[in-house]
């Protein structure tokens, strides 16, 4: 017998992969409104190939996003916790995520007007010498990055914690826990697909 519980733990699952393709996918058109003079020479269908040809990379993305929390769903059919233990660890998690995605965002969004190309990992060079790379740095200009990330996190944590609120972790017993855990191994696989881009070799290549 399906119970509602168990349900709503698939629920979950499929809305942190959605909205984090949702966040990824909304990276775009705020990157090609922060560039709008240039995104202007574009015709709407060059806009649109911009956000199905970084699809694949936006579900590889919300594939190792989704990894962390199929875990807990398939540690909460055996762990007797309670939810709001479950839902404060994936509060932290999502937190955690939504820091350092738009730490990135509001980096990478200057950082194209000096470089010429989007961030990868030349950064690295960089972060050997912090202080040398914060000299440079304009301090207006970083309290506007500061304020672009500080509302981009709230509006992630904002809607992952929607998302986190569909999560029920009432244990099961061990006669249903076993089917549910075979079934959510399965979807682990789909998630490592969705991480790989496909069943080819070096099918999506994250810088």
């Amino acid at each position: 017998m399906v119970r509602r519980s168990d349900v709503r733990r698939l629920l979950f699952l499929g809305a942190v992969f959605c909205t984090t393709v949702g966040w990824m996918l909304l990276q775009k058109p705020a990157f090609l409104l922060f560039y709008h003079a240039r995104a202007a020479e574009a015709s709407f269908g060059e806009w649109l190939g911009v956000l199905w040809h970084g699809l694949s990379l936006d579900c590889t993305v919300a594939g190792y996003v989704t990894a962390f929390p199929v875990l807990v769903v398939l540690a909460s059919f055996w762990i007797p916790l309670s939810q709001r233990v479950w839902r404060i660890v994936l509060t932290v998690y999502f937190s955690l995520i939504a820091l350092v995605t738009a730490a990135i965002f509001a980096v990478d969004v200057e950082l194209y007007r000096h470089w010429g190309f989007r961030l990868d990992s030349t950064v690295l060079i960089y972060l050997a010498d912090p202080k040398e790379a914060m000299a440079s740095v304009d301090f207006w200009l970083g309290v506007r990055q500061t304020l672009l990330a500080a509302a981009y996190v709230a509006l992630m944590i904002w809607t992952y914690r929607r998302v986190v609120g569909l999560f029920d972790g009432e244990p099961l017993r061990r006669r249903a826990a076993l089917p549910w855990t075979f079934g959510l191994l399965l979807l682990a696989g789909c998630d490592f697909l969705a991480i790989r881009g496909g069943t080819g070799a070096s099918v999506a290549n994250v810088s």
